[in-house]
């Protein structure tokens, strides 16, 4: 559950620009024909010069409890009585650098607002995720037909070789929805490079 304390300290902790994004199955719903049930909230997190231990420092200093810090420092799972678990996930790479600033706001009612992945960034997440439920995310996100980067995906497709597995699903949408006689929402949601 987000609001506008958890938003708030996450502001604090982090830099509320650049430095956090909702991903995962909240993110999804953003960009989904349906809301998917989902407890855990994750999120991306560009620490600059903090340290995960500094995270967790902070957040434990608000009644969170960590459950769970990977040694090398990507990883903190935490739990807290009103919100829950949240799992955030340290930027490594230079797209986790990237996502958090291609995030957008999203208006989550009643006046709060929270830095959400874009479409693109939620699709190469669940990619990379590579289970079933991130495949029926990614189906539902392209039978909602958004507008994608499709330059930004080619690039991130290849530099994670995840361009096979995006066809694959694209393909089995399309068989899916010959099947039905039903049309997709967005007719060509799988675009290959020019050679």
């Amino acid at each position: 559950m987000i609001d506008k304390g958890l938003v708030e300290l996450l502001d604090g902790l982090f830099d509320p620009d650049s430095g956090w994004a909702v991903a995962g199955g909240h993110a999804a719903d953003v960009y989904r024909l349906e809301s998917r049930f989902t407890e855990d909230l994750f999120l991306l997190v560009s620490l600059g010069s903090r340290s995960m231990r500094d995270a967790a420092s902070g957040l434990t200093k608000r009644d969170w409890t960590v459950r769970v810090m990977m040694s090398d420092g990507w990883l903190l799972r935490v739990s807290h009585p009103e919100f829950g678990y949240m799992y955030v996930i340290a930027s490594e790479t230079r797209y986790q650098d990237e996502a958090p600033r291609r995030s957008r706001a999203v208006d989550l009612g009643k006046g709060l607002s929270a830095r959400v992945l874009s479409v693109e960034d939620v699709i190469v997440h669940e990619l990379i995720a590579n289970r079933a439920k991130d495949d029926a995310d990614i189906e539902d996100i392209l039978r909602a037909g958004p507008s994608l980067d499709w330059r930004y995906l080619d690039d991130w497709f290849d530099a994670w070789d995840l361009r096979e597995r995006f066809e694959n699903i694209v393909a089995r949408m399309r068989k899916d929805d010959a099947r039905h006689h039903r049309p997709l929402r967005n007719p060509s949601p799988c675009r290959t490079r020019e050679p």
